[in-house]
């Protein structure tokens, strides 16, 4: 269902773009990583281009370098994002307006130029990263929630928008995924131990264990493949269960 299907994966160097590109390159697809800078451990077949996604200049080239080069776009999975933590009352303007730079700008600039492409060869099928903090939330994260939930309302959107051209879009949800982010809150939070921070995960998870970045690739697959034909707009929680204690 993937087989020559050229993909389009932001933030792909490490995480779950990385775990993503992995999933479709072994169900065999073409990918192309666009990221701000190649890691030295890229999954071998895959194309790398570099994209900052703040600058809808950036992506727009991309995505027409992408085109040009393999001559067709069948899907974008919008995953490129950041995460941090700070407190509500001290988030000066530059703070917020950097997370939404990339987690909403981001996703917007990038499903607009795969979009169309998309309708110029007749549809396509389109992923966007949000997470499970954007339905039910903890402190700290206000920017963060408030980024990925803007990611859920344009998928909705774009979903009734672009289905008259084929084109289909959906959400991940991720929970909590064993990438570079969750190092970074073990470094905060838990003084470097990944091990403790995860027991504080592990209550609020019914599956009881960290998912792995290729599981939410498999979700993404599947969502970019022929299988999921007639799924748009869908938001679809890929958490161990951890929605299901949340809310």
């Amino acid at each position: 269902m993937m087989k020559d299907k050229v993909v389009i994966i932001t933030g792909g160097a490490k995480g779950i773009g990385r775990g993503t590109a992995e999933v479709i390159l072994e169900k065999g697809g073409r990918v192309v990583v666009a990221d701000l800078e190649r890691t030295d451990d890229m999954p071998k077949g895959v194309e790398f281009m570099e994209c900052d996604v703040t600058s809808s200049a950036s992506v727009d080239a991309m995505v027409r370098e992408t085109a040009r080069r393999f001559g067709r776009l069948d899907g974008l999975f919008a995953n490129a994002g950041i995460g941090t933590y700070k407190d509500f009352l001290e988030m000066d303007d530059a703070f917020w307006r950097e997370t939404l730079a990339v987690n909403l700008d981001g996703v917007f600039y990038c499903c607009r130029a795969a979009a169309r492409e998309m309708k110029k060869r007749g549809g396509g099928a389109i992923v966007a990263t949000s997470s499970v903090r954007a339905l039910a939330t903890t402190a700290v994260v206000a920017h963060y929630t408030s980024s990925k939930a803007g990611v859920l309302g344009l998928v909705t959107a774009l979903a009734n928008d672009l289905a008259p051209h084929g084109i289909r879009v959906n959400a991940v949800l991720p929970g909590a995924i064993e990438t570079p982010m969750l190092w970074d809150a073990a470094r905060l939070f838990t003084d470097n131990d990944m091990e403790k921070l995860k027991t504080t995960f592990l209550p609020m998870v019914p599956m009881k264990r960290i998912g792995q970045p290729r599981e939410i690739g498999e979700a993404v697959a599947f969502l970019l493949s022929d299988a999921a034909s007639y799924i748009t707009g869908a938001h679809l929680p890929v958490d161990g269960g951890m929605l299901c204690q949340l809310c």
